[in-house]
């Protein structure tokens, strides 16, 4: 093979891999390490795949004011009572006439007060007796009443036996005892379905989990403006529970371990189809499936866009050139340096 040949076909896959390499470290870096702020739905939506956010208390209900006691009808007004006149004084009695003046008549002598004759005093009474002690009386010992006797009971007929005593339920061995967080991973139940209104204020999360919100409202579209029901365009079992946070960290773990492989040129076959598979997810999340849910497209599945928008089609051109560049290191291998040829040598390596 010429020199020019050997060249092209060892140097040439060298940059294709920096480059990708490069790239996807940039994006997996970024998924992991870098934060985002969600709130309202959003964050419900993350809180219910299983992710722990701290919630704020749900506010109670407001309560309904006391009603007010409508005024009552005005009272009709209370009789006045009529004053009563007082009666009339009765006429004065005639008075009797003066008696004519005569001749002025001696006053009567008083009699002197006779001395009372002195008797003599009277001699003490004895007391009377005292009172006797009243004596206790005992009432009178009543006989005891004879108990009837007790009726023979039937012989045919059983003694009635107690009920059992409830036995005491069994308990399960400890080795039998779930493991701690074995149901960690299922799903929450309607009654602790977190909402909107407990997440008021913005909270930072990994970028990742912006994958896992796409991959949900892939699934779960929100219906249109009119009200009617939008088409999905990933599927829905794979957006239950908490297969979006699974599939988005995969992702970003695909992207940062396939751009090391591919920088330093080990399994670099594998590390560029993973990197492959995982443009082609993004171009139908990010451009075609939202083109046919819209139903506006170019020849059926390219969203309609103005041909020579630059913001509009830079994206989704890197995006496929990104595909291209990984699926030609699939075909043409790491090339000459590379941690592959070492291991395999030429003619052997996983390259050839």
């Amino acid at each position: 093979m010429p020199t020019r040949e050997r060249l092209a076909s060892g140097i040439s896959p060298l940059f294709i891999r920096l480059a990708l390499a490069l790239t996807f470290i940039w994006a997996g870096l970024g998924k992991l390490f870098e934060d985002m702020e969600v709130k309202g739905q959003t964050a419900a939506m993350l809180a219910n795949m299983g992710l722990s956010l701290p919630r704020a208390a749900k506010p109670e209900p407001a309560k309904p004011p006391a009603p007010v006691p409508s005024p009552a009808a005005n009272p009709a007004p209370a009789p006045v009572p009529t004053p009563t006149p007082p009666p009339p004084n009765p006429a004065p009695a005639p008075k009797e006439p003066a008696p004519a003046p005569g001749p002025a008549t001696p006053p009567p002598a008083q009699p002197q007060p006779q001395p009372a004759p002195q008797t003599p005093p009277p001699a003490p009474t004895p007391a009377p007796p005292a009172p006797p002690a009243p004596q206790p009386t005992t009432p009178p010992a009543t006989p005891p009443q004879p108990q009837p006797a007790p009726t023979p009971k039937d012989p045919g007929t059983p003694p009635p036996t107690p009920p059992p005593a409830n036995p005491e339920t069994p308990k399960r061995p400890a080795a039998f005892a779930p493991p701690l967080g074995a149901f960690e991973s299922q799903p929450a139940s309607a009654s602790s379905e977190a909402t909107a209104d407990q997440f008021p204020d913005p909270i930072k999360v990994r970028r990742v989990y912006g994958l896992a919100l796409l991959l949900k409202t892939a699934a779960f579209p929100a219906p249109d403006e009119k009200g009617q029901a939008v088409p999905a365009y990933w599927p829905r079992d794979l957006a239950q529970g908490t297969w979006p946070v699974n599939l988005a960290w995969s992702v970003a773990i695909t992207e940062l371990a396939g751009g090391t492989l591919l920088l330093i040129g080990m399994l670099t076959r594998l590390a560029a189809l993973a990197l492959g598979g995982t443009m082609i997810g993004a171009v139908w999340l990010t451009q075609i499936g939202p083109a046919v849910q819209s139903g506006k497209t170019v020849l059926g599945f390219l969203p309609d866009r103005s041909a020579f928008d630059i913001q509009a089609w830079q994206t989704p051109l890197w995006q496929v050139a990104l595909l291209a560049m990984a699926l030609s290191v699939v075909f043409s291998g790491a090339g000459a340096l590379s941690i592959d040829r070492s291991l395999f040598g030429p003619g052997r390596s996983m390259d050839e």
